[in-house]
This record gives structure tokens, C-alpha cells and sequence, in this order.
């Protein structure tokens, strides 16, 4: 059995303790010290943490603030006191355009540019009933989408 590690998640602000803008020093102090830095894409800008066993990724922008945090389990994001891990995509999609008539349905899941979430759906393509199995809390202008 797996612990989870619990984390509200307040949009454009960050979740639980770890706070969008701030610096890797404050964001690694928040967290905890293990941690392995790799490089998320080939087109990344700096390196993203990997907090071990936390199930979290902390992404930065130049020059080493906090620009968004990924969760997945053990982590258990929470919003306005529900759990959103491991839930069906069309459970959550539905709350998610009742709340934000802007909300991006895309093969892979949804985004919110009202509450700074996107929630990650691998299995989408298979059923609309697949959980969500990963959640990224971001910054204004994270992702540039024309509405």
C-alpha cells in the first residue's frame, strides 16, 4: 500500500506549500531534499525536478522560478475539497465546463485557463471513463491556447 501525499491545489497560486514563482532553493526547502533534475524535453529551457517518491515535477523558467508543478501518484491533488487523481475523465470533464465555459477538451485530457489546471488522460482514446492520471498546476500564459 502506497502512501498519498495530500495537495490543495489554489489556481494561479500553486498547491499545498509549493508555490508558483518560487525560486528552486524555496521550491526544493518545501519539498524536501531528493530530488533528481533531468531535462523534460529536448526543447526545455532548465531542468525540471523530479521529487522522489513524491510523485511531483517541479518545472522552471528562466531564471529558476517556478512556472508549474505535475502530479501524479503517490501525490493526491485535491480542488475545492475533491480528490482528482485516478477519478474518470468524464466525471471530471463535466464539472470542469460547468465551471469554465472556456474549458479545452483534447485527446489527452482537458485544460482550464479559468483555474490554471490541465488534467492528463493516456487512455482517452479508449474510454471516456479512463482516470485521470496525472495533473499540472500553472502559471498565467503557460499555455498560449487561442480560444
Amino acid at each position: 500500500m502506497s502512501l498519498q501525499i495530500d495537495f490543495q491545489i489554489s489556481p494561479y497560486e500553486g498547491v499545498g506549500n509549493i508555490k508558483l514563482g518560487m525560486n528552486q532553493d524555496e521550491v526544493r526547502k518545501a519539498i524536501g531534499t531528493d530530488f533528481k533534475p533531468f531535462m523534460k524535453t529536448p526543447q526545455s529551457e532548465m531542468p525540471t525536478d523530479h521529487f522522489i517518491g513524491k510523485g511531483i515535477h517541479v518545472y522552471y523558467k528562466m531564471p529558476g522560478f517556478c512556472k508549474a508543478i505535475e502530479m501524479f501518484p503517490p501525490a493526491n491533488p485535491t480542488f475545492r475539497g475533491s480528490r482528482l487523481m485516478e477519478l474518470p475523465f468524464s466525471q471530471l470533464a463535466a464539472y470542469f465546463k460547468l465551471e469554465d465555459s472556456l474549458v479545452k477538451i483534447e485527446d489527452f485530457g482537458l485544460t482550464s485557463l479559468r483555474f490554471g489546471i490541465n488534467l492528463f488522460v493516456p487512455d482517452l482514446d479508449e474510454s471516456q471513463e479512463s482516470p485521470v492520471k496525472a495533473i499540472i498546476v500553472f502559471e498565467k500564459g503557460y499555455y498560449d491556447y487561442k480560444y
